[in-house]
């Protein structure tokens, strides 16, 4: 067990139609090697339940079809099989794939000597890359167009040659911006990945990147890509800078591109890049409670369809996080509960696609819900499932958040002495992994206070400390609704 496995992770990785459409695409032909791969397939597909590979389980299930000595080449042999299914299944579906099969069939057209069709391919390959911003292979398709004119034309050649000539530079320089600008792009993912944010990087970065590109909506950018890098740019340094509404702004205009080129949101990479978009534009407006936005989000992405699975899981998971970001900021935690046997089937249903950091969060805001619902059995189970998660250290933050409310619910269940016990814990959690927030401390701190002398009314002071504190809003109306003076 725990070998790891190229074959097992790309069988692993494809959905039921890939599946079947490999199994009909081979049956369907004649192979010298009695069709072993095709068992093998079978017998790879029944180990995807499993996390890891298991090569001793699998020689066990091909037992007397093949040995351990035959049984790399045969792994070989299906790796490649798969691949060039995936690529007949997936051929006219992306424009990617699209351009890559006509400049395969340039380069055929042109050994073959047609130069006539060679030059109708190229004209349809590089309005296909012009329409989706495919730069780079533009700069091939110009170098084909090239060699066929100096190989093949006798009239004008000079003219044509120069014309092309000039696309080249044209475009040349356009790509050359756009790299530019990825690199800013990237210094300032990479700062902020890492923690390594100063005043003075962000200041250069801000310097680099206005030089290159000016934050200005009138700006026209010559290619796709450029607003993308630029919006995102600006909607980093924004973060940074704490002027959300200025990040706001970046981000509505980024998503505002991707909808004003539906065409490229065929393309599986601007399809998920949108999604992300998407993501970071609502965790924004719930940050500055634009909650008319936000539902106005909701409501678009109810009619949001994507034509690849993955990228359906994606949207139709954002559409839920977003509906119980939109009812917690309401306070209408009914709704959420009422949304919870939805939730639970969906968590049940991807729990292969989605991610932990997804998970944990959906599980920490059905807990809120529940405690503020006082379904305290109910919330208990959440909150256990976050904190008895394996890999706990991924979002540490909602670690210590879910540690806090099973305080929180200790202490509205009047269970002072295990509240206590608990209290000690997180105090030993957040010493040894969120030693550098204050915050969190000081909230451990009062509940300790109120939990020593079983006295509810000693957690007013969290009204005060949390008032304007971003990541505690749920803490805070707790304090809030339990202070007496304000009785729910």
């Amino acid at each position: 067990m725990g070998k790891s496995d190229a074959l097992f992770q790309l069988v692993r990785s494809l959905n039921g139609t890939e599946k079947r459409y490999f199994k009909t695409f081979y049956s369907k032909q004649q192979y010298n090697q009695d069709r072993k791969f095709l068992l093998l397939f079978d017998r790879m597909v029944e180990m995807c339940s499993q996390e890891s590979y298991d090569e001793a389980l699998l020689l066990k299930n091909l037992r007397g079809a093949i040995d351990e000595e035959h049984l790399p080449y045969e792994k070989n042999y299906l790796y490649q099989a798969v691949l060039k299914s995936l690529r007949n299944y997936h051929a006219a579906k992306t424009p990617a794939l699209k351009l890559k099969e006509l400049m395969i069939d340039i380069s055929l057209l042109y050994e073959k000597g047609l130069v006539a069709d060679s030059f109708k391919h190229i004209r349809r390959a590089k309005k296909l890359a012009l329409k989706y911003d495919f730069r780079l292979p533009l700069l091939e398709l110009i170098l084909m167009e090239r060699r066929l004119i100096r190989q093949f034309m006798r009239k004008n050649v000079q003219v044509k040659l120069k014309a092309v000539q000039a696309d080249a530079a044209k475009y040349l320089q356009e790509i050359n911006l756009q790299f530019k600008s990825l690199t800013v792009y990237e210094n300032i993912f990479s700062m902020i990945l890492h923690s390594e944010r100063t005043k003075d990087k962000i200041t250069e970065y801000q310097n680099q990147l206005a030089a290159l590109l000016p934050d200005s909506d009138g700006l026209e950018f010559p290619s796709f890509e450029l607003p993308i890098y630029a919006h995102l740019s600006y909607s980093m340094l924004f973060l940074l800078t704490g002027e959300h509404e200025k990040r706001l702004h970046h981000l509505k205009k980024l998503i505002s591109l991707f909808e004003d080129h539906p065409h490229l949101l065929k393309e599986n990479q601007y399809n998920k890049r949108y999604i992300n978009c998407l993501n970071n534009y609502i965790n924004g407006c719930c940050a500055i409670g634009e909650l008319e936005e936000l539902q106005r989000q909701i409501g678009k992405m109810k009619h949001f369809q994507s034509q690849n699975r993955d990228l359906s899981f994606q949207s139709d998971q954002l559409l839920l996080y977003s509906q119980m970001l939109y009812f917690l900021k309401k306070e209408q935690f009914e709704h959420i509960v009422e949304m919870a046997n939805e939730i639970e089937a969906f968590m049940q249903q991807h729990e292969k696609q989605m991610n932990l950091p997804f998970r944990v969060t959906f599980n920490l805001n059905l807990a809120v819900a529940y405690l503020f619902e006082k379904k305290f059995s109910e919330a208990h189970e959440k909150i256990n499932q976050i904190i008895n998660e394996p890999k706990f250290e991924v979002r540490r933050d909602i670690q210590m958040l879910s540690r806090i409310f099973r305080i929180l619910l200790l202490i509205e269940e009047q269970e002072f002495m295990t509240a206590e016990y608990q209290v000690y814990a997180a105090i030993r959690y957040c010493k040894k992994f969120r030693k550098n927030n204050a915050v969190e401390g000081k909230i451990l701190n009062i509940l300790k206070q109120a939990v020593q002398n079983g006295d509810i009314t000693l957690t007013a002071p969290l009204t005060g400390l949390l008032e304007n504190k971003n990541g505690y809003e749920e803490v805070y109306l707790w304090t809030k609704r339990t202070n007496l003076n304000k009785p729910r």
